[in-house]
């Protein structure tokens, strides 16, 4: 567990870390204290956001080759409370689409149902593209699980839009 008793030296020492390359230590701390609920109430609703959006900029060299640390990323990123900003989905399916050969199955896995529990609340994917490229990942999945983690996904997805749209052209 995190001690946040001084929080303002700890988060600095965290986003150095951070910035200075991929320390996943670094990132797993700081993604929990701005995206977990139970650090929810030691923030400001404003601050916590602005923060969120940070540590999300800063994930983004976990992303990249060689992707050694994508499975604790994705595990942190399914565990939290908080849904990430839009563009860390749309990494996540950009890196399925890439193909197995640079993620092991258990990884795209954990991609998938990250994408299951927080792509279909995320206003900020409606109308971008999002739910093209999900479905044509899906229909190219080969693994099982994967596959219908996407295809769960990509209903939810229908199924929120149409919500959505309904709550725009009221009958």
């Amino acid at each position: 567990m995190l001690d946040i008793t001084d929080l303002p030296h700890i988060r600095k020492d965290l986003l150095r870390r951070l910035e200075g390359g991929a320390d996943i230590e670094a990132f797993v701390l700081l993604y929990d204290l701005y995206f977990v609920e139970k650090y929810k109430d030691f923030f400001h609703a404003k601050e916590r956001e602005a923060m969120q959006e940070i540590v999300a900029e800063l994930a983004g060299v976990f992303f990249r080759p060689p992707y050694e640390n994508l499975h604790s990323v994705v595990r942190t990123i399914s565990e939290a409370s908080f849904s990430p900003p839009a563009h860390i989905l749309e990494k996540i399916v950009e890196l399925l689409g890439i193909g197995v050969s640079f993620i092991n199955i258990y990884t795209r896995q954990g991609m998938a149902s990250c994408l299951l529990k927080f792509a279909p609340q995320n206003p900020d994917l409606l109308g971008s593209g999002f739910e093209g490229a999900l479905k044509t990942l899906w229909e190219k999945e080969t693994d099982l699980i994967t596959r219908n983690l996407l295809g769960s996904a990509l209903l939810k997805i229908r199924k929120y839009h149409e919500c959505h749209q309904a709550e725009i052209e009221p009958e």
